[in-house]
């Protein structure tokens, strides 16, 4: 039983990181758009994306380090031989070009973001300078790319026991 424990953790992690991206993406951020109140949109999303941020980078430290003891524990010794170990290569691939991604929106676009917003908030006129649509439409193709990048994930994980599977038959 032990030995699940870190499949488990790497599932529940997975959990953790895809499940309020779809939550942001389809329920979240949607009903932001339909607040008029500019304030109170920009004090939700203060209290928001810093909690965001720590789940989805727990969820992500825990899903390489128990992706590596998965690789050292599941991978099967002539991985290059099969399609797993070509799967295995994209996969990790993309949860590098995920982690890249994550990195850029929650230390460079996201704070940019909020604090034009406050320089919005803090002016009267119209809805904010031209740079804060743009970094807006930045975030949002961010948040998309990673929704989609994370999903092909989990397809890759998918493949990966489906390979493994038929290994052992």
């Amino acid at each position: 039983m032990a030995d699940a424990i870190p499949l488990w953790l790497h599932v529940l992690a997975a959990t953790a990181w895809v499940g309020p991206q779809l939550m942001m993406f389809f329920v979240v951020m949607p009903s932001l758009r339909s607040l008029e109140d500019a304030a109170a949109r920009y004090r939700f999303l203060q209290v928001l994306t810093p909690r965001f941020g720590w789940l989805g980078f727990g969820a992500l430290a825990i899903l390489v380090l128990t992706g590596v003891d998965n690789i050292r524990r599941f991978a099967p010794d002539d991985m290059f031989d099969l399609r797993y170990g070509y799967i295995l290569t994209v996969k990790v691939a993309m949860v590098a070009a995920l982690a890249l991604i994550t990195a850029v929106h929650s230390f460079y676009v996201g704070p940019a973001q909020m604090r034009l917003q406050a320089e919005a908030l803090s002016r009267p006129g119209p809805s904010g300078p031209a740079e804060l649509s743009a970094l807006r439409r930045r975030s949002m193709l961010l948040s998309s790319v990673t929704l989609l990048l994370s999903l092909a994930v989990l397809l890759a994980a998918a493949l990966l026991r489906t390979v493994f599977a038929h290994q052992l038959v």
